[in-house]
C-alpha cells in the first residue's frame, strides 16, 4: 500500500518543480510513496518539465488539466486520484522547510481524532516587509473575517502545506466545487463539521517566492466569493457532509 501521496498543483512552475520533486524523493526515500503533479494549462514549459520528471522517477504521476481551472480544481483532482494512507498537499515552490517540519506533522497526525495538520505562519504572512503590503493586508483581513464569521479556531488555513488522512481527504474533497484559493476554507469547514480535529504546525518562512503575486481585482473577487460563501454557500456545502461525517465518526475512537 502507498503510505504517502504528495499532491503538487502546478501552474507556471517550470522554474522550481524539478527541485521540489527531488527534495521529496530524498525526504521519503525509505517510504512507499507517490508524487502527483497536477498541471494547469499555460504557455510555459511546465508540462514538459513534468513529463521529464515522470520519465525520471517511477513514482511520479502526471495529471494534465484541459484548461486553466484554478488551484482548488488542481488540488481536488490530485487528492481524488491519490492512493496514499496519508496525503500531503504542497505548493510547488515549497513555502516551508519540509525536511525540518514534516517529522512534527507526521507525529501530530498519529492522534486518531486528527484528520489534518495545517502548517501555519500567520505572523510572516501578515508581515508587509516580507511579503508586500497588499498580500499581507489580504491575509490579515481574511484571518479576521474567518474568525468572525466562520469561527475557525485555526490560525491560518491558506498556507500551501497540509497533511491529511487519505481516506478522509478523498471523502470530503469530492464535495468541493470551489476552484480558486478559497477551497481551503471549504475543506476546513467540511472536516470540522464532521467532528474531526485539525492540528497546527507553526513554522517560520524566511523568504516568500518573488514569483508569487496578487492583483487588486483578484482580491476583490475573492472577498466577494467569501461573502457569498458565508451568506449562502457554506450552509449548502455542509449539508453534503452530514451523512459522511456520521459514518466516519462511528469508525474512529476519539477517546
Amino acid at each position: 500500500m502507498v503510505e504517502f501521496s504528495v499532491v503538487i498543483p502546478c501552474c507556471n512552475e517550470e522554474w522550481v518543480i524539478e527541485h521540489t520533486v527531488e527534495r521529496f524523493q530524498k525526504l521519503f526515500q525509505h517510504q512507499n510513496f507517490e508524487i502527483i503533479l497536477t498541471i494547469e494549462q499555460s504557455e510555459t514549459v511546465t508540462i514538459e518539465v513534468a513529463k521529464h520528471l515522470k520519465k525520471k522517477y517511477y513514482n511520479v504521476r502526471l495529471l494534465e488539466n484541459n484548461a486553466k481551472h484554478g488551484k482548488g480544481y488542481s488540488v481536488r483532482r490530485g487528492v481524488l486520484s491519490s492512493q496514499g494512507e496519508y496525503v500531503l498537499v504542497m505548493d510547488a515552490d515549497m513555502p516551508v522547510q519540509i525536511e525540518k517540519y514534516f517529522p512534527i506533522m507526521n507525529k501530530l497526525i498519529e492522534d486518531p481524532s486528527v484528520a489534518a495538520i495545517y502548517v501555519t505562519a500567520l505572523g510572516d504572512k501578515t508581515n508587509g516587509a516580507k511579503r508586500g503590503i497588499l498580500r499581507a493586508e489580504a491575509s490579515f483581513w481574511l484571518f479576521v473575517l474567518r474568525r468572525l464569521f466562520l469561527k475557525h479556531n485555526i490560525t491560518d488555513t491558506q498556507l500551501g502545506c497540509k497533511l491529511y488522512r487519505g481516506k478522509i481527504a478523498r471523502t470530503f474533497y469530492k464535495y468541493l466545487d470551489e476552484k480558486g484559493f478559497l477551497f481551503e476554507l471549504h475543506i476546513t469547514d467540511l472536516i470540522l463539521n464532521a467532528g474531526y480535529n485539525i492540528e497546527e504546525c507553526s513554522v517560520r518562512i524566511e523568504e516568500f517566492s518573488e514569483k508569487s503575486s496578487v492583483r487588486v481585482s483578484s482580491i476583490v473577487k475573492s472577498f466577494g466569493k467569501f461573502l457569498f460563501y458565508i451568506l449562502r454557500g457554506r450552509k449548502l456545502l455542509l449539508k453534503k457532509s452530514l451523512s459522511t461525517g456520521q459514518l466516519f465518526n462511528g469508525d474512529i475512537d476519539f477517546h
